[in-house]
């Protein structure tokens, strides 16, 4: 499986929030200058956020985005299934494989299936909180050893 580019930056997007004062705004001028990122793509990558409710856009002087839901609640799971058009393709886990000679005996079907269900639990297991958590352990324990 590939993650996209959209789906790298929308979780650094998403941690970029989760790091941020309590109901402080962040704007996507400030995101992309700290994580070197391309503003107006990110625009493009909040504006799907915002429409499944992730995050909430506030307009005007002070404006910017803050997290809609509490980042316990958003999982690397909702944020890849939201930004990726397909997810962990490959192509006889969904459906079998009529083209394959080894389809009616195939020994990697089910081991593929298990990956891809193995990795689906894994993304839906890691929160926003998880990640902001682990970045700021990193930091610390970087900033202490430096």
């Amino acid at each position: 499986m590939k993650i996209s580019t959209q789906t790298r930056y929308a979780l650094r997007f998403l941690l970029e929030l989760s790091l941020a004062e309590k109901n402080a705004r962040v704007t996507t001028h400030a995101i992309a200058k700290s994580q070197s990122l391309s503003e107006k793509y990110l625009e493009a990558i909040a504006t799907k956020l915002r429409k499944a409710g992730i995050i909430a856009s506030i307009k005007g002087a002070g404006g910017g985005y803050v997290l809609a839901r509490d980042p316990s609640s958003v999982t690397a799971g909702d944020v890849t299934r939201l930004m990726e058009t397909t997810f962990f393709d490959i192509s006889c886990t969904e459906k079998p494989c009529e083209e394959c000679a080894q389809f009616q005996m195939c020994a990697m079907r089910n081991v593929l299936m298990d990956m891809s269900e193995q990795f689906t639990i894994m993304l839906d297991d890691l929160t926003i909180e998880k990640m902001r958590d682990f970045y700021r352990r990193e930091i610390y324990s970087t900033a202490m050893s430096g």
